[in-house]
């Protein structure tokens, strides 16, 4: 990794980057990488789905607006549903008694935005997004969003349902979530 020059970060923003510590390029020596690169209070690992809950709710906590996943497509779809399962979750902070227990309606949630790094054996988005694959290109790609230097947001639409809904289109309700690239 010695030619890999540390960016300077232009925003205030910081990048969580959320690994799936079971992924098969998520390597002892990519952790050892990663830790040179990302601040330690942004880079999450999680090795089954109740990390990925968890590491969910710490980053809407702490208000990231960019999130990184890496580990392949299946961790970009198990972190997104963590992420919309606990943004539905209202804050006891913000509301009082019985609401408190009320979920926030789908077309209401602010996801973050999601970029997705190339570390997986389902690298479908990776590669849509123009996602780099090799370790010093994954590093680069985590450099670069975390100094501003994204070079476009793609829209990505996702559908959610209740699976006892009745299939019709009122089932559907549209998850908007952008990816950078």
């Amino acid at each position: 990794m010695g030619n890999v020059e540390r960016l300077p970060i232009r925003r205030t923003e910081k990048v969580a980057v959320l690994l799936n510590a079971n992924a098969r390029n998520v390597s002892d020596g990519l952790k050892r990488a990663l830790e040179n690169f990302v601040p330690p209070e942004d880079l999450y690992y999680s090795r089954c789905f109740d990390d990925a809950r968890t590491i969910a709710r710490q980053v809407l906590d702490k208000g990231y607006r960019t999130i990184l996943t890496g580990g392949g497509d299946g961790t970009f779809v198990g972190y997104v549903n963590c992420l919309f399962e606990q943004a539905q979750q209202p804050s006891g902070a913000t509301l009082r008694g019985a609401y408190k227990l009320l979920p926030i309606p789908a077309h209401a949630v602010d996801l973050p935005r999601f970029g997705v790094l190339k570390l997986g054996t389902g690298n479908a988005l990776a590669d849509y997004s123009g996602a780099s694959g090799r370790r010093l290109g994954v590093v680069e790609d985590i450099l670069r969003a975390r100094s501003g230097e994204v070079s476009v947001a793609r829209p990505l639409h996702l559908l959610s349902h209740e699976e006892s809904a009745p299939r019709s289109p009122a089932w559907a309700s549209t998850l908007p979530c952008s990816t950078i690239t």
